[in-house]
């Protein structure tokens, strides 16, 4: 597997990486009708793995992943049979104890998702069931600002199937 993190290109591809998505939930009470389980929207992926550098340059590879480590922004994230997207690295660990030829690490990355959901415009077709604040929440704006572009909308809290909501 070849990996890169903005311009950097692992020399031998990580013996693993593990790629999980999720959804945010929340659990909301309802008077009188017990609670109900709302979408919030994704979730940033999160990426993590680890392999071991070897040979004579295993230290110097450790190195400069440290210091793309100590950068703060974020950078493209680009993985074998995936689309590239931004990333910012988040964890770097040297797993057990360096040899004289090999060291051993794992990584994490977290997803921007401020960057991957940023949308110029558009509209949002409801599929049924979502809400304002799922929508806001996967598109990385707030419920009022949808509200706002969207004076027609009566009930925010259960948007039926065919609802266009406008984006930001």
């Amino acid at each position: 597997m070849t990996m890169r993190f903005k311009n950097y290109v692992w020399p031998f591809g990580p013996e693993t990486v593990r790629v999980c998505c999720a959804r945010r939930l929340a659990e909301l009470g309802r008077a009188n009708a017990g609670a109900v389980v709302q979408n919030m929207g994704g979730k940033s992926r999160v990426v993590t793995g680890g392999g071991t550098f070897a040979g004579e340059t295993c230290a110097q590879e450790f190195e400069k992943l440290s210091a793309l480590l100590a950068e703060s922004d974020s950078g493209m994230l680009k993985l074998t049979g995936m689309e590239p997207f931004p990333a910012y690295f988040s964890s770097l660990e040297m797993d057990g104890e360096a040899g004289p030829d090999s060291i051993r690490y794992r990584f994490t990355f977290l997803e921007d998702a401020r960057e991957t959901q940023q949308t110029a415009g558009g509209t949002f077709l409801c599929e049924g069931g979502e809400t304002l604040w799922s929508i806001a929440a996967r598109y990385s704006t707030t419920a009022d600002r949808l509200r706002a572009l969207n004076p027609a909308l009566e009930w925010p809290n259960d948007l039926p199937a065919g609802t266009e909501v406008l984006l930001p």
